[in-house]
């Protein structure tokens, strides 16, 4: 069988960037974007004539279907890929899920703290250097009567709190490791 024909029904690069449908994706992205989309459909193409080189009608299909192809993966590369579901596993902090849900009013002062600089790590009242952990380490004291905390990129998997040894703050401190998984042969924990 001759994949030349094929090959050769396959619109040329430049031909399908001067099309007019492809013309108007300029307006919503960049050539590069649209050209890296084009490119991928024409290679496309070539590997499903390859692999199904015995089926002309689903081979042309894929030919005269190139451009509403290309647009529809450049919608697709411009739309966001994450979005919202409904957590119906029964269990709260749902790593698969996204962890746990904030509130409307912690996700609007997140989003005007970062779409900005902040005092992350500067200390206002010395004018200098600070801690990213001086923003909670004073509410966790308060609630769990410890005598410091910290906490690092992954919340509860380690935790490193100088506690008093009160009973209610080590059954906080037990809670909280006992739903993070806590190993001790595995994981670090200092009380």
């Amino acid at each position: 069988m001759d994949l030349n024909k094929y090959y050769r029904n396959i619109p040329k690069v430049d031909s399908l960037m001067e099309n007019e449908k492809i013309v108007g994706l300029l307006n919503i992205t960049t050539r590069e974007l649209v050209l890296e989309c084009v490119r991928k459909a024409t290679e496309d193409i070539r590997i499903h004539i390859n692999n199904n080189h015995n089926d002309e009608d689903l081979i042309n299909a894929e030919i005269k279907n190139i451009t509403d192809k290309i647009i529809k993966d450049v919608h697709k590369l411009l739309s966001y890929n994450m979005k919202r579901v409904i957590n119906a596993t029964g269990t709260i902090l749902h790593t698969n899920l996204g962890r746990a849900v904030i509130s409307h009013d912690a996700a609007k002062r997140l989003n005007d703290i970062v779409t900005g600089y902040s005092n992350l790590e500067y200390d206002l009242e010395e004018g200098n250097r600070g801690s990213r952990y001086s923003h909670f380490e004073n509410i966790v004291c308060k609630i769990t009567g410890a005598e410091a905390a910290i906490a690092d990129l992954n919340g509860f998997r380690h935790i490193a709190v100088s506690a008093k040894q009160e009973t209610g703050v080590q059954a906080l401190i037990e809670a909280i490791t006992a739903h993070a998984g806590f190993q001790p042969e595995e994981d670090t924990f200092i009380a």
